[in-house]
Parts: C-alpha cells; structure tokens; sequence
C-alpha cells in the first residue's frame, strides 16, 4: 500500500511540474482525480497542482488558486503531512509575493522551511530556499538573497536538479548584475546557461543568452552584447516567444545606437514597433515611437522625428507612464534645440523636469511615509504589551499578597484555638468524658474548616501558577516584537544607506580621502552630502538632534531639501544654502507655532569648492571644520545657531580660502571628540581630536581612517557609544587643481 501511495505522489507531482502525462493535462482530468482518490496526502498534491493549472490557464493571480491551495494546506495540517503542509505554505508565499506582500510573503516561505527541515536535503527545500531569495531581491536586500539563493544551489548540485542549479544560478548572476560586480555576473550566467544547454530548455537559453548580452551592455562591449542577443533572438524565435522578440530587438537596437551604426538600429526599432503592435503593449509601443524619433533626428530627418515622438508622448501620456512621457518631453527638446526652435525647447523640458521630479519625489515620499508608518505601528505596539505585562504582574502580586494573608490567619486562629482548648480541658478535668466528647467534636468540626481553607489556597496557588504562564507568554511575545522592530529598524537602515553617497563617488572627486560613519544605534542622525553643481563641487556634514529613528528621519529630510535647493534651485553658495536650508527645517517641523517647545534641527558644515580658480567656500551652522596646511592647522568657524528655529534670525555667513595642493580638510560631527572613556572615563575632547588629526594627517587617507577607528575603540574600551559619529577627510592633489 506505502509503495502504491509513493508512486501515485510522484506521478502526480510530474504532473503539476512538468506536464508529462498527457490524460491529466486539463484541470477537468485532475478534478476528476481529486474525486475519485482516496488517499489523503495524494488529494494534497492534486489540490497543489489544480492550484497550478488554474494560475497557468489564468496568468493572474486568482481567487481559485488561492482557494485551491488554502483546501490542500487545511488537508495537510489535519493529516499531519508535514511535506504537503511545506508546499502549500511555499505556495501561498508565492502569491503574497505577486501582490508584492513581503512581509506576509516570507511569512508563509519560512513556516514553509520549517516544516519541511525534517526531510533533509530534498528538492522542496531548494524551491523554498530560492523563492524567500527572491523576495529578499524584491525588497533590494541582496546580501540576504544571495545567502539563501547558493544555500539552494548547494542542494540542487547535491541532487543534480538542473531546473532548481538554473533558477538559482540565474538569480545570483542578476544580484551580481545589480550590484554591478561584472565577472561574478557573467560567471553564474555562464552555468546557467550549460545547464539550460544540458537540459534542452530553449526559453531558459533565451533567457541567459539576453542576460550576458546586458552585462556586456552594462560593460560597453556592445559588439559581445550584440552577439548574445542575437542568439537569444534566434532562441525566442524558434518557440514563438513575440514578446522575447520583441525585447530582443530593443536590446539589439540600443546597442546599434551606442556603437553610432544608426541605420541598423533604426531597422531593429522599427521590427519592434511592429511586433508591439500585435501584442498591443502600449508602453513598449510609446517606446518604440520615440526611440525611432531619436534616430531620424540624428539621421536630420526632423520631420519624421517630431512626428514619431510625438506618438510616443500621445500613447504615454493615454496610459500615464511618467518615466516614458518625461523621456518623450527631453527627447522632443533635444530635437528643438537642434532645429533653433528655442521656446518650444524650452516648453519641452520644463515638461519633462516637471515630471522627472513627480517620479523622484514619488520616491522619497514612499520611502519617508513607510519608514514613520513602521516605527510608529511598532512603538504603539511595544507600548501595549507592556501594559498588558504590568497589569499581569500586578495580579500575581494581588494574589501571592492574598494567599499569604490567609495563611497566616488561618495558623494564627488554629494557634489560639489549641491554647484555648488545652486552658478548656485543664479547667474541666473532673468532667473528662463529656469534655472529650465536646473536644472530639469541636476539633472534627475545625478540621472540616482548616481542610477547605486549605483546598481554597490550594486553588488560589493554581490560580497563580496560570497568571505566570501568561506572564511568560507576555514576555515572549513582548521578545517578538522587539525583534522585529529591530528587524524594521535594520530596514530602515538599508533605506537611509541609500541616500548617502557611496565612497566610490566621493573618491571620484576626492581620490585621496575617507569617511568615517559610524551610528550609535542601528540607523544614524549624522549624515554627510557630496554633489556637483556646474563648476561647484559641493560637500557637507550634517549631525542632525537625536539618535536612531528621530535622527534618520531629520536626516532624509536634510537630504532631500539640499538635493532639491541645489539641482532644482540652482543655489551653491554655502550661506544661501543654509538660510533655505533653515526655512525648510522651520517650514517642515511646524517650528514657528511651537517656538518654545521646537528643539528639532541640524548642526552642519557646507564646502563649495572651485578648483578652477583654487578656492573654496564655507559655511557653517553651529559646527566647524579644519585645514591642516603645511603642519599647521586652520579652523573654519560656523555661525553660533543651528538650521532650525533660534530666539534671533539672522542670515548665515561664508568665508572664503584659497586651496592649496596637499591641503586636507577635516569635516565632522561632535560624536568622535564626547566620547566617554580612557582611564577616568572622562570626555576624549575637542583638543585630543585636533592633536590626533594633526599627527596622522601626512598618512594615507585609508591609514588615517584605521588609525581613527583604532583610536576610538581604545579610548572607549568597554563604555557604550554615546553619539553618532561622523569624520570626512579630503585631500588637495595636484591634479584637482586645473585652470581654465
């Protein structure tokens, strides 16, 4: 009968992957199935692959799907099929990924992972593993996706599953892609492809072959791109896939357009066009448009030009794609401004900056709502289980104060009784018969009494051993959720990373410097800034009031408002930029109507350096920064006021300083220097900072960096950090220096 059940399960399990039993292919075949099997594990699969065959026969995300895996999970749990439970978990993390749920998504994949554990090394476990990476992709944690994507590989190659090896190959090589690391990217490519190669699978050839023809892209090596898109073009055309042609020819035509062969890329883009056409895509119909417009400006066939993208803009601006209207506008005022038609340019990129910044702070403003709708869920939460756990303490302690009580009463009066009793029978001695019999009955009597109170106290003592178990509970749920808020909190983290500049960029600019970032909690109030601005190169150092949270909310507005004063204003003086700076802040956090209770705003130091003419500008609101020339140190000092509210408004200052080959510059927030610790656990100090930049300044900028962290750890020793902590060092080369 084990065998017979086995058998049954495999064949129905190839019948929801692979399709290869030809009687069962239709959904009416496996309803029938359904009915007429008796085997309650069997009926979990077939409930599986309904689930499949209606999300394949539908291509949306329906209510029968759902349903049919919500029946198979409800079976599974009351047979205690612990495989079939996995599967339909998985399953249901699938379609909470497609409704982008993540966090109900990785919900169903983890309860997922755990019921399927006792199976050891299983291909379930492998489909799990890389469907909970994906989400992580989703969610743009790639670190983590690619830790659970190589745990499913491991096993695949462990189990030669070439479909699970090439799903999770692929993967990787897109998070390798993303993260812009070429050579491990085209190495997972590669391997996905063999196993594609080994396996037959013509669309998961196409697939690869376009993949490493977008890293070659990525690498400007438009000739090898070119060579693997037009093995995926061959791949998607041999089954058919119009949509797969489709991109195929956009990837070829962008290439042909990189390497100026314009001619074969107006072909290409106008094969795509067509083929849009059929399948009515609109926005890669709007594409197509003004991708073919673009050429017939280069190719000086103005007409054909405007004509082509204004199409685009037309089928873009009917479905509302902002990002393919916003290209049709600036495309359309490049073409003007070639034709000399200097207003209608002008008209078409306002257009296109109007919606460019719709898309951007569309953006910003999603990450800001989500970041303050998680922490203040969580907080409100956390603050309602502590209730709840004080309230349960405060029972206990009312019923240990009340079972104590009535012990001691009840021994006290069995005290007094037995006195009285033998003072009783010592008076009463001639009577001893008839006292006896009073006795007897009397002390029967008291212990019918002492044996319910007794029982009563017995129950008072389960009562209380029932609060400490909700107590416990309490506190393991109270445990939970601190865990997630940290979870959320790291979240957040990886949000606020975002904002700020890579040392990669900064070290574009400066290729001789450094930053030290450390935040006192997980997320930080300190940031710091670079942007390039015309002939300005502008760079600041912020520490906003408070830690955690309400510091990293301070510092995305921070940053948002300098990005928006300086690329859509223009502004790059360092003064201005403060005083616009201020009225934001001011604007933001209601500040004027609370003027005496506002104690929210941002200590920073602003830099604008010309190299051209060898200057630079500086500003600074309640914070300085430092020049080491030649051993000697130069303090620029800041206005003595923050940017936020202050009893006295006034204009921010600037100076302005001549540069000089290997000058440094030193930007900071008080974190490093009010550091507790060292012997007497005293503050380190504004003079020790200046006296240990002084002695490392001549190092590498890397060295320099060591040296302050080791510094930092030593002086701190076993003391908590106190403050965020920020230090930047920027050094002058010869090279910056060029005249006009």
């Amino acid at each position: 009968m084990r065998i017979k059940f086995y058998v049954s399960a495999f064949l129905l399990l190839l019948l929801g992957s692979n399709n290869l039993i030809a009687k069962q292919n239709n959904i009416d075949s496996l309803k029938h199935a359904f009915r007429s099997e008796i085997n309650d594990s069997v009926k979990v699969h077939i409930l599986l692959n309904l689930a499949n065959a209606v999300s394949k026969n539908d291509n949306t995300i329906s209510n029968q799907e759902e349903s049919y895996t919500n029946q198979a999970l409800q079976l599974a749990n009351k047979i205690n099929y612990y495989k079939g439970i996995s599967m339909a978990n998985d399953r249901l993390g699938v379609i909470e990924r497609n409704r982008s749920n993540y966090s109900a998504s990785l919900n169903y994949h983890n309860h997922a992972l755990e019921y399927i554990s006792p199976y050891g090394i299983c291909r379930e476990k492998a489909i799990i593993l890389n469907n909970i990476g994906v989400v992580y992709r989703r969610l743009d944690e790639l670190s983590k996706a690619a830790d659970f994507h190589l745990r499913a590989l491991k096993i695949a190659e462990e189990l030669n599953d070439r479909k699970s090896i090439s799903i999770s190959t692929n993967s990787l090589g897109n998070i390798f892609l993303a993260q812009r690391n070429f050579e491990e990217a085209l190495r997972f490519f590669f391997k996905a492809l063999e196993q594609e190669r080994n396996s037959n699978n013509i669309l998961g050839l196409a697939i690869n072959y376009n993949n490493i023809g977008e890293v070659y892209a990525e690498q400007k090596q438009y000739r090898k791109a070119i060579e693997f898109y037009t093995e995926s073009l061959k791949a998607n055309e041999k089954i058919g896939s119009k949509k797969g042609v489709s991109i195929c020819y956009n990837s070829l035509g962008e290439a042909y357009f990189q390497l100026k062969e314009y001619n074969k890329a107006l072909a290409i883009y106008q094969k795509s066009l067509e083929i849009n056409s059929q399948l009515s895509d609109k926005i890669y119909i709007a594409g197509s448009y003004i991708n073919i417009g673009e050429i017939f400006g280069i190719l000086d066939k103005k007409t054909e030009a405007e004509e082509n993208i204004n199409t685009g803009l037309k089928i873009a601006l009917q479905i509302g794609s902002k990002w393919t209207i916003m290209r049709a506008y600036s495309k359309l005022a490049d073409l003007y401004t070639s034709q000399n038609k200097h207003k209608e340019a002008h008209e078409a990129y306002k257009k296109s900056i109007v919606f460019k910044d719709s898309i951007i702070n569309e953006a910003d403003n999603s990450t800001v709502s989500r970041l303050k709708t998680v922490y203040e869920t969580e907080k409100k939460e956390r603050e309602i289980q502590s209730q709840k756990l004080e309230l349960a303490l405060k029972d206990r302690a009312i019923l240990r104060e009340k079972a104590l009580k009535i012990i001691f009463i009840g021994g006290f009066a069995a005290m007094i009784f037995v006195s009285l009793l033998i003072f009783y029978s010592y008076r009463t001695k001639k009577k001893a018969n008839q006292a006896l019999v009073i006795y007897n009955r009397d002390m029967d009597e008291k212990n019918r009494i002492l044996m319910m109170q007794k029982e009563e106290i017995m129950a008072q003592r389960d009562q209380i051993e029932e609060k400490s178990k909700v107590v416990n509970k309490a506190y393991d749920l109270i445990k939970n959720k601190n865990k997630n808020i940290i979870e959320n909190i790291r979240y957040a983290f990886q949000i606020q990373n975002a904002l700020l500049p890579p040392l990669k960029q900064i070290q574009e600019h400066f290729p001789s410097s450094f930053v030290m970032y450390r935040p006192r909690d997980i997320v930080s109030g300190d940031f710091y800034w670079v942007f390039q601005k015309d002939q300005k190169l502008l760079v600041a150092a912020g520490d906003c009031t408070g830690h955690g949270v309400s510091g990293a909310f301070m510092s995305i507005l921070g940053i948002s408002s300098l990005n928006e004063i300086v690329n859509e204003k223009g502004i790059t003086k360092p003064d201005q930029i403060l005083n616009l700076l201020r009225d934001k802040i001011i604007w933001s956090m209601q500040q004027e109507e609370k003027f005496w209770e506002a104690k929210d705003g941002i200590d920073m130091t602003i830099l604008s350096f010309d190299f051209s003419k060898r200057k630079v500008c500086f500003s600074g609101a309640n914070a300085s920064a430092m020049i080491i020339r030649n051993e000697e140190m130069i303090q620029l000092k800041g206005d003595k006021m923050p940017v936020s509210i202050f009893p006295e408004i006034i204009p921010f200052t600037s100076m302005e300083y001549d540069i000089f080959e290997n000058d440094i510059f030193y930007l900071y927030s008080d974190g490093y220097y009010h550091q507790f610790g060292g012997l007497y656990g005293k503050k380190f100090s504004i003079r020790q900072f200046k006296a240990l930049l002084t002695k490392i300044h001549k190092l590498e900028t890397d060295i320099q960096l060591v040296k302050l962290e080791e510094t930092f750890r030593k002086w701190r020793s076993r003391n908590e950090q106190v403050d965020d902590i920020l230090v930047m060092g920027l050094k002058i080369t010869d090279d910056m220096l060029t005249l006009d």
